[in-house]
């Protein structure tokens, strides 16, 4: 029961993610909020390790040298994750965007297999067609928009949201690697999740002061962009990521896992009647497309390993 009330407060949060993040970059830029949001669930996630008595220098030692460069190379790209989803959305429809950068999955399946050796779904030709299925289902939506979207910023938001696919999957593996190892040389759950992801956050944050203007880590903020800030930051990157983890780990259910695969058709509802977007046909049956792509990719997969890591 904890474990599917955990999961449902996942996606519940992740369904709201793409209407607030439209309309907070509405307010301030997505470097602005991708700053703010990253400082703000740090501090969160350092107080989190603190108040569990997670043994951080115990966890370095045992991740050892190798992972913990991997995670450390990895925290930019899930850095990008993020910024390049509200650059996308900051340029085009976010409907589109949101559906487009659904691909993660399949970046997913892809990175997992290369660099962890693993089968994230069905093996072999059929795996490379449901993949296929769901790049068809991203091209209607880029191709749906006619020749307006070569013509306008459409096409850079449609690049971005694509960028922000690649990678969520190409993070995966090392805090998939990582959290492995903990938990089975004996660590809690919530130790396997906390230290490597703090690493990923921590090594973002480097990137991101490396990369952004001085006057963006500023404190000022509107209230527009505030309620967006927190929720980015304390709601999606630390509160729905560790939900997710945890419930699926409690429940080790397929059913529970697949219930992921409604986010994105919460957030095109949510989309509709909060943001006012406007969905074309196509966007619909690129949505069922990739959707469906996904769910059949991952039906096989046992439960052990469904969904540890998603976003």
């Amino acid at each position: 029961m904890a474990g599917t009330a955990a999961t449902l407060l996942a996606v519940l949060l992740w369904s709201f993610h793409a209407t607030i993040g439209d309309l907070t970059v509405q307010n301030i830029s997505p470097m602005q909020l991708t700053v703010k949001a990253y400082l703000l669930s740090s501090v969160l996630l350092v107080l989190l390790a603190g108040m569990s008595r997670t043994p951080v220098s115990s966890c370095l030692r045992d991740l050892g040298k190798p992972l913990f460069l991997a995670l450390c190379a990895s925290g930019p790209v899930m850095m990008l994750y993020y910024l390049a989803l509200y650059q996308g959305m900051s340029k085009a429809p976010a409907v589109d965007v949101y559906i487009i950068h659904y691909l993660w999955p399949v970046f997913a399946a892809l990175f997992i297999k290369m660099f962890l050796g693993r089968t994230w779904g069905h093996k072999g030709l059929l795996s490379w067609l449901f993949m296929l299925m769901s790049f068809a289902g991203a091209g209607i939506v880029i191709m749906g928009g006619g020749s307006s979207v070569l013509g306008s910023g459409s096409f850079t938001g449609y690049a971005m949201a694509a960028v922000s696919a690649v990678c969520g999957g190409l993070y995966l593996p090392s805090l998939v690697a990582a959290g492995d190892k903990l938990t089975r040389i004996g660590y809690a759950e919530h130790a396997g999740f906390l230290m490597p992801y703090l690493i990923l956050i921590a090594a973002g944050l480097v990137s991101l002061a490396v990369m952004s203007p001085a006057g963006t880590w500023q404190a000022n903020l509107q209230a527009g962009s505030l309620t967006g800030t927190l929720f980015v930051g304390l709601g999606i990157i630390v509160a729905a990521e560790m939900a997710w983890v945890l419930g699926v780990r409690w429940n080790r259910s397929q059913s529970t896992a697949a219930l992921a695969y409604l986010t994105p058709v919460f957030s095109t509802i949510l989309l509709i009647f909060i943001s006012k977007e406007h969905v074309h046909p196509h966007s619909v049956l690129g949505i069922a497309l990739i959707v469906g792509a996904n769910i059949l990719m991952q039906k096989t997969r046992k439960a052990g390993h469904a969904g540890r890591y998603t976003s």
